[in-house]
């Protein structure tokens, strides 16, 4: 792997990181401004779509859907 894979690996990680903690913690419920911040995270994500492996995307799908419907995350 090249220097510049591991960096953009290690950025995925980090965005994949904070979009569990927030879905995990609802934070796309609160308020209007909350949901727009997860889902503008969820468009950066995307970006790394070729990236990003199987159980990733799977994820973002999911979380693409509770945001947009405004479900609580319950997995």
């Amino acid at each position: 792997m090249t220097k510049a894979s591991e960096i953009r690996k290690t950025h995925i990680d980090d965005r994949m990181d904070q979009l569990q903690a927030w879905m995990e913690s609802n934070h796309h419920m609160k308020n209007e401004e909350s949901n727009q911040e997860v889902w503008d995270l969820l468009l950066k994500i995307t970006r790394a779509w070729n990236l990003m492996d199987d159980e990733d995307k799977d994820y973002v799908e999911c979380a693409k859907n509770a945001v947009l419907e405004r479900h609580n995350w319950n997995l």
